[in-house]
């Protein structure tokens, strides 16, 4: 009921469907991550540090931290793919 509760209060407060789930201090279980399914969710995100490849769970997303502590050198290397690709 507080992923619904939750869910509900952010829509009526902005006026717009709420389609993605940022954890909670980025925890979650396989229950948790089961019910922001059934409840409609398009992904939720975790924060444990990572590379998302295009099979990756949509309910453990990865999230690469960013704050005033990264320089510019270390967020562009965060950006980076693991494997380069030629894409022209």
């Amino acid at each position: 009921s507080e992923l619904r509760l939750a869910r509900h209060a952010i829509e009526a407060h902005v006026g717009a469907p709420c389609q993605f789930l940022a954890y909670p201090h980025g925890d979650t279980n396989s229950l948790v991550s089961a019910m922001a399914a059934k409840l409609g969710f398009a992904a939720a995100f975790t924060r444990r540090a990572g590379d998302n490849p295009f099979f990756a769970d949509r309910y453990g997303i990865h999230r690469t931290p960013v704050d005033s502590r990264v320089n510019s050198e270390q967020f562009a290397k965060r950006l980076t793919t693991i494997i380069p690709a030629d894409l022209n």
